[in-house]
């Protein structure tokens, strides 16, 4: 009997904010369910029903790492909104916070590598208050940044 070789790919590293950006979307759509989300949008300005998150792709920054090696900086930011409007200030803005622990939770489970296609990604800020809407309408959220540390080789 012959013995074959097996090759193993790694994944390839994403080096664009949207490639991030499409994973997370991907990431809280699976999850949405169990995390209570009732929207995941990526980049919309209209959300039709609460909670809803949105998936925004944001900065890349590369610097010198080695030779032939820059490390890749990618910002993804999560607007979480959280209006429940017969539910209390108070009762609204606890959930707003317990939501976010969970997509934090989500974000950063495992080896936090985004299934091998980043060094490293975690979530870096995470500012809750009232976010307005182009509406001027002011509704209980938060604003998350996702930092994602890759490599690109040339």
């Amino acid at each position: 009997m012959g013995r074959e070789l097996a090759f193993v790919t790694e994944p390839t590293l994403y080096v664009e904010p949207r490639e991030v950006a499409t994973h997370l979307y991907e990431l809280l759509q699976e999850g949405a369910g169990e995390l209570g989300i009732a929207f995941v949008g990526y980049g919309e300005k209209l959300r039709p029903q609460y909670p809803a998150v949105i998936v925004m792709p944001g900065a890349k920054v590369k610097q010198l790492h080695a030779t032939h090696t820059f490390n890749v900086g990618l910002e993804t930011t999560l607007l979480i909104y959280h209006a429940i409007l017969n539910n209390s200030t108070v009762t609204r803005t606890k959930d707003d916070l317990e939501l976010v622990e969970g997509i934090e939770n989500l974000i950063e489970q495992g080896e936090m590598n985004l299934d091998g296609h980043c060094i490293f990604c975690y979530v870096r800020e995470v500012n809750p208050g009232m976010v307005s809407r182009p509406t001027g309408e002011q509704v209980i959220g938060s604003r998350m940044l996702v930092e994602t540390l890759s490599q690109a080789r040339f």
